[in-house]
């Protein structure tokens, strides 16, 4: 860039969807290259929890993912300043089960997806 008085600044713009290729790339490796219907997104749960205890709650409701499954939630990202505030990526084999997903992981933490 160069200003009226000639002065020349260099200057950068990378334009890209932010924070997209890290979860896609996520899901692309858990799923082996497969193409699931996936989202991201924060949950807020109604109370404050450790990760372990986050993540306990979602395997006993059965939300968990394992590598080489299509379907799961992955809190990815260690406990929010908060406790309440996780960032989460849900993946599924169709658009209507990941809204499935995204519901109970609601119920499961006690509040709303935002």
């Amino acid at each position: 860039m160069c200003t009226q008085d000639g002065t020349l600044y260099a200057w950068e713009c990378t334009v890209r969807r932010t924070a997209t290729t890290t979860a896609q790339a996520m899901v692309s490796r858990l799923t082996g290259g497969g193409r699931p219907a996936w989202s991201t997104g924060t949950v807020t749960g109604i109370e404050p929890m450790t990760f372990d205890k986050t993540v306990g709650h979602l395997s006993e409701a059965g939300l968990d993912c394992q590598p080489g499954e299509s379907e799961g939630v992955l809190p990815y990202a260690d406990r929010p300043p908060d406790g309440r505030s996780w960032r989460y990526t849900a993946l599924a084999p169709t658009h209507t089960r990941l809204t499935e997903l995204e519901v109970r992981l609601a119920a499961t933490l006690g509040h709303e997806v935002l």
